[in-house]
């Protein structure tokens, strides 16, 4: 029976050369669901990570806007190349206003990259108000457990989904939390329940599954049906050929 059940969860690696972008969300896939972005500036290292997912969505939504029916070997080259645009213009932002210590590079990048793709948001850093500071709207927020791990969620995916509810962005991310609790327990239940936790925990953790299908309920409504079916490559081939930098 307990072999019956570990089938539930299959490795990002066996799921061929090319993937969907529901694939990736799916709480049944283990993986690295973390994607690295590099960029030096000033003889310094300015990095940072974002999910997996949304880098997906954002390669997606990338091709669709130029008019390509499949992904292509180099398109991770061309999309990095947006990626260091956008940080370097986050990185410069932060040291004209002398906010070093006060911004939270990651999560600013990473909203301004959802709201592109959910929103059709200019991917252009325009303002200060853009960036997010370190205080705890913009922190995760955390959902407690039932039967099942507690949880964080990201301070704009929080936003997103009071938004998507009809309340208003400045609302208590507690309101949220029926619907988070709701969708963590069907994550669960469908993926995780009766395996050991030494199956998936090490390669992506209860948040990062859960999280990855909030991202899928924005990204169904953002993406048509047919343009959800197009085959990315496969995250794990493009992280054996990194980007050249410019």
């Amino acid at each position: 029976m307990a072999g019956s059940k570990e089938v539930r969860l299959v490795s990002l690696a066996d799921l061929g050369e090319t993937v969907t972008l529901e694939q990736l969300c799916s709480p049944h896939v283990n993986a690295n669901h973390t994607h690295r972005v590099s960029l030096f500036r000033d003889k310094k290292e300015r990095s940072t990570t974002m999910p997996l997912v949304l880098y997906a969505a954002f390669k997606l939504k990338y091709l669709i806007q130029h008019g390509k029916k499949a992904d292509y070997i180099g398109s991770k080259t061309d999309i990095h190349k947006c990626f260091r645009h956008l940080l370097a213009d986050i990185q410069q932002m932060i040291r004209v206003n002398g906010l070093e210590k006060e911004v939270m590079v990651s999560k600013t990048f990473h909203e301004i990259l959802f709201q592109h793709v959910i929103n059709d948001s200019p991917l252009v850093l325009s303002d200060v108000s853009q960036l997010r500071l370190n205080v705890d709207r913009n922190r995760a927020h955390t959902v407690s457990g039932n039967n099942y791990p507690s949880l964080s969620i990201p301070g704009y995916v929080c936003r997103w989904m009071l938004a998507k509810n009809g309340l208003s962005t400045e609302s208590s991310y507690d309101d949220i939390n029926v619907e988070v609790k709701r969708l963590a327990q069907t994550v669960y239940s469908a993926a995780l329940d009766g395996n050991d936790s030494s199956l998936w925990q090490p390669v992506a953790g209860f948040s990062r599954r859960v999280q990855n299908q909030l991202f899928w309920k924005a990204f169904k409504a953002t993406f048509t049906d047919a343009q959800l079916e197009m085959a990315l490559i496969n995250p794990v081939i493009e992280k054996n050929k990194p980007p050249h930098q410019d």
